[in-house]
């Protein structure tokens, strides 16, 4: 739970003007406050008696498109919480995913699962394994960057995917992994290897049917497709602040380690050169 401290909130006019469309509401037992848009200078909420304006407890998370305001210490900073993608290490977890022998293993079962593995680090470690966005799309959670990577004849794609076997023969062609593959599986930590040994036994024999309900019922896709359709087309983004939401293998204390981290990174990330 997070302390009972005190956010200031900027008292220019403007900031509190209704044009962007704060919302002041309970999820999941906790007040929570949203706006589609992120500048802390323009940060909007509706008041009440509770919450007035230029106050609001450190139980309160503010989220925007890919952050959130981390209360901790009551700085009331402004924080990205973004992880950095690496491709190589993206191939390592779909050819130890192949290497596992999973059935019918399409891009879309790789999607879910490497979902399931990055949802399940992050909950429990503070990181997730690949370090992808995840944007919600109508048959679940996508790592943005994986789904391109895993295009076939797309351009730059050559070196990712020509450590895999395609089978074409089927409607959704199947992964595997060559027999002469050279895959550098030491950029998978312990904790990687035993994340996705965990989400292989719960989910790897799961059909597409099964993953689809499975993540159509989290509620970071959930918020994503229903919350954020206004504002996006195609596909809405999925911030890593509500992967915790919900979900009993969330470690206690995690989610305050991934924002204060997170706020370090971009602390140092506005640094002048």
């Amino acid at each position: 739970m997070y302390t009972s401290k005190s956010l200031e909130i900027p008292q220019n006019p403007l900031a509190l003007e209704s044009r962007l469309g704060g919302t002041l509401g309970d999820t999941g037992g906790e007040r929570r406050i949203r706006t589609p848009e992120a500048p802390w200078d323009s940060l909007v909420f509706e008041t009440s008696a509770l919450y007035p304006f230029g106050h609001l407890p450190a139980s309160v998370l503010v989220y925007a498109p890919s952050c959130c305001i981390s209360a901790k210490d009551g700085t009331g900073e402004l924080v990205e919480v973004r992880f950095k993608f690496s491709p190589p290490k993206a191939q390592a977890v779909i050819a130890y995913l192949a290497q596992k022998n999973v059935p019918s293993l399409d891009v879309y079962k790789i999607c879910k699962l490497v979902f399931l593995a990055d949802k399940l680090h992050l909950v429990q470690f503070g990181r997730p394994i690949t370090g992808d966005d995840y944007a919600a799309l109508v048959d679940g959670p996508v790592p943005s960057e994986i789904y391109d990577l895993l295009k076939p004849g797309r351009k730059g794609n050559d070196e990712f995917v020509a450590v895999f076997l395609i089978d074409t023969r089927y409607k959704y062609p199947r992964y595997s992994l060559r027999a002469d593959a050279e895959i550098n599986f030491e950029l998978l930590s312990k904790s990687d290897r035993q994340v996705l040994d965990e989400v292989v036994r719960r989910h790897g024999a799961k059909d597409f049917n099964e993953l689809k309900i499975l993540t159509h019922e989290m509620p970071e896709w959930k918020k994503a497709w229903t919350d954020r359709r206004a504002d996006w087309q195609g596909s809405y983004p999925m911030y890593f602040e509500e992967f915790f939401e919900e979900d009993s293998d969330a470690l206690t204390g995690t989610l305050e380690i991934v924002i204060e981290n997170a706020g370090i990174a971009n602390a140092f990330a506005r640094r002048p050169n």
